[in-house]
Formats: C-alpha cells, sequence, structure tokens
C-alpha cells in the first residue's frame, strides 16, 4: 500500500532500486490514483506484475494493471467502474486473474500477451469489502475463488455460474455424514 502514490520495484540482489511503476497512460493528474495490492503471475515463460490502482479521492473508479515482468512497462488496464480493488490474486496456471472490491463483489479476469480481458464479475459476494481472493480448486476439478471479508465470511464464487457458496455449506454436508457414521458405529457396536 502506497502512501506517497508510487509503486517501487527493487532489486533484493543489490538491494536499489529498479524502477517506479508510470501510470501516466491511466491518469495524467499525479495525485489521483495510488497503487493497493500487487501479485506476480505467470504464463509459460512470461512474468507479469499485476496491480489494483485505486483512487487517492474523490474518483469512483479503480484499474486492473498488468506490466511486463522484465521491462515493468504497462502493457494493459481493465477499468472496475464504481468500485474499488482490495485485493488481487493469479490462478496456478497464471492465465487468470481474480480480484476482490470493496463493494463485496469477485471479479474474474484472462491474462495474456496481448493484454487482460474482463470474464466475469459477481455482484455483492460478501455484505463488506473483500480481504482475501485466491483460486481454489474443489475434488471435483471444479477450479473458483475462494474469497473472505471483515463481514466474517468466506465464499467460494463458481466460476462456470454465477453463483457463491458460503464456505459452511461446502463443509456441512461432509462433516453431516461423519457424524451419521459416527453414530452409526456408536450404535451397532
Amino acid at each position: 500500500r502506497s502512501s506517497d502514490l508510487s509503486a517501487c520495484i527493487w532489486n533484493v540482489s543489490t538491494g536499489n532500486l529498479a524502477t517506479k511503476l508510470d501510470i501516466r497512460r491511466i491518469s495524467k493528474k499525479r495525485n489521483e490514483y495510488r497503487h493497493r495490492t500487487c501479485r506476480f503471475g505467470s504464463i509459460k515463460s512470461h512474468v507479469w506484475l499485476f496491480t489494483g490502482l485505486v483512487p487517492y479521492q474523490g474518483v469512483s473508479s479503480s484499474y486492473l494493471c498488468q506490466w511486463h515482468g522484465d521491462s515493468y512497462q504497462l502493457i494493459d488496464y481493465a477499468r472496475i467502474a464504481d468500485d474499488t480493488i482490495t485485493k488481487v490474486d493469479t490462478s496456478p496456471g497464471g492465465n487468470y486473474v481474480a480480484v476482490g472490491t470493496m463493494n463485496g463483489s469477485v471479479g474474474l479476469f484472462q491474462a495474456s500477451s496481448a493484454g487482460i480481458q474482463f470474464v466475469k464479475r459477481v455482484h455483492h459476494v460478501h455484505q463488506a469489502f473483500v480481504t482475501g481472493v485466491t483460486f481454489a480448486t474443489l475434488g471435483t476439478g471444479e477450479m473458483g475463488v475462494a474469497s473472505i471479508s471483515i463481514d466474517r465470511t468466506c465464499h467460494y464464487t463458481n466460476l462456470d455460474r454465477q453463483k457463491s457458496y458460503g464456505i459452511v455449506f461446502l463443509f456441512a454436508v461432509p462433516a453431516l455424514f461423519v457424524l451419521i457414521l459416527f453414530v452409526f458405529l456408536l450404535v451397532t457396536l
């Protein structure tokens, strides 16, 4: 989280500043946006940096930005209208990016060397802002995004359907089955 409205890339070998991310393509005004969250992702041999660019004050939209992992030049950006990005994560294969927002929504974007493309957004998954997102695969092979919020809930958002499930439902059926099995074993022994 940058309070000076800049994002710096440091060389960990030397400890020196390598570069600062340049957002002038997105905003000409100096104090309009700041970087809030970032995540590296890789697709095959390409490394990308994804950042959430959020309003500093008075602006209602935020941006998901994709930067080249070697030159740190801005490749592409996607506007998230009327909401502010709180968290970003990349899929294990690197071809998807999930975002959590202040309005409790979860968004999905597809990433490639050509840029980022909006896939879907599930509005108001949570009642408050999202504090974490991560890609998750269920035992069935179904891919989705797990999100957590300050509203004390954890949800799984299926990427194939416009649905979100509270984690309670994911564990309630198996837990009920184990409980019934345990009671059955106690009664029969």
